[in-house]
């Protein structure tokens, strides 16, 4: 009723209006003349009015009820996906050993992924005097650079690129920062030059005590001109953890000068851990990405991220590009560390 109530209304204020239109219409001998001469030829008046208000009843009938078809009453309309039968849940064994295979292929257990950036050899780091006096170097450029100019954020424009196998996140990752450049590399030409095609690329080589120490920044040296990297920490894996503070300097400091950074880390297997990065699975996992830019003046980074790849199963829901804030990056870094 009260939807048939409200046409009513509505057309009586229209009705109203119209009346009112025409009382304000000039008044003349001319328009009742045209006026009865209309009516005479519309047939009887009483008659006209009589088919007008059937017609609006009419309408208003079939208003009303497309209105009730619209509106269910809430008892009316049946369970569409309704539990059936008494009686507690009792699991299938089958369908258990179904979810339990699935699962399997969704999760991965912490010892069954490769160390996408290990320490490769044995026996203690070994330093080397000419790597030392290019970090002696870089360090007090960076600290001689005003740090008042740097902008709130700086996004630079370093694609992603995928991995090309499970183990390839440091190449690829080095294939952006190349691309870039505008120099072009396919992932097999730099794990080649880097290290190997058939094993992810290192951290650091124990018992190295040349440039080559550092694999992935000695080949970014020799195929950028201009720009020396170096890693940080230099020393021990995870002996000497970054802070925040000393990362925000370094990421800036290469960001504003224009090149990207590599980072070298592990997403731990707790979602709740500081260094698990967004949407990864809860396994541990040892993985290069990149850092392309940062905003708020640093306290959060922006990374491209090579596992977003058809070589990696469980990567479908991570996002190539995403910000994390810089205490989730260091946290993720402190197994080993940054190239800058």
């Amino acid at each position: 009723m009260k939807r048939i109530n409200s046409v009513f209304q509505r057309k009586a204020a229209a009705l109203i209006c119209a009346a009112a239109f025409c009382l304000c219409l000039p008044f003349s001998r001319g328009a009742v003349s045209a006026g009865s001469a209309d009516l005479q030829t519309a047939g009887n008046g009483d008659d006209a009015g009589a088919l007008s208000e059937e017609a609006r009843l009419a309408e208003d009938a079939r208003i009303a009820e497309e209105a009730a078809a619209r509106f269910i009453p809430n008892n009316d309309w049946p369970d569409g996906g309704p539990v059936i039968g008494e009686g507690e849940f009792v699991p299938d064994p089958e369908m258990l050993a179904i979810i339990a295979e699935k699962e399997a292929a969704i999760f991965i257990p912490n010892d069954d992924w490769p160390d996408g950036c290990p320490v490769i050899g044995d026996g203690p780091f070994i330093p080397d005097p000419e790597m030392e006096a290019i970090i002696v170097e870089k360090e007090a450029a960076m600290f001689g650079q005003k740090s008042e100019a740097d902008p709130c954020s700086n996004d630079l424009a370093i694609p992603q690129m995928p991995q090309e196998t499970e183990i390839w996140s440091g190449y690829a990752a080095i294939q952006s920062l190349l691309s870039f450049e505008g120099i072009t590399k396919t992932q097999t030409q730099i794990a080649n030059s880097v290290y190997s095609t058939d094993s992810a690329c290192p951290w650091y080589l124990a018992n190295e005590n040349t440039l080559s120490q550092f694999p992935a920044a000695g080949y970014l040296n020799s195929q950028i001109s201009g720009y020396n990297y170096v890693p940080y920490p230099y020393g021990d894996a995870g002996a000497t953890p970054p802070t925040e503070s000393e990362l925000k300097t370094r990421v800036k400091y290469t960001i504003n000068n224009g090149h990207g950074v590599l980072a070298c880390g592990t997403s731990n297997a707790s979602t709740a851990h500081e260094s698990h990065l967004p949407m990864y699975p809860a396994a541990s996992i040892s993985h290069w990405i990149v850092v392309k830019g940062y905003s708020s003046y640093g306290d959060n980074v922006l990374i491209a991220d090579p596992v977003k790849s058809s070589a990696v199963s469980w990567s479908g829901s991570i996002e190539a590009k995403y910000d994390i804030p810089l205490s989730k990056l260091t946290a993720s870094v402190a197994p080993k560390g940054i190239i800058y």
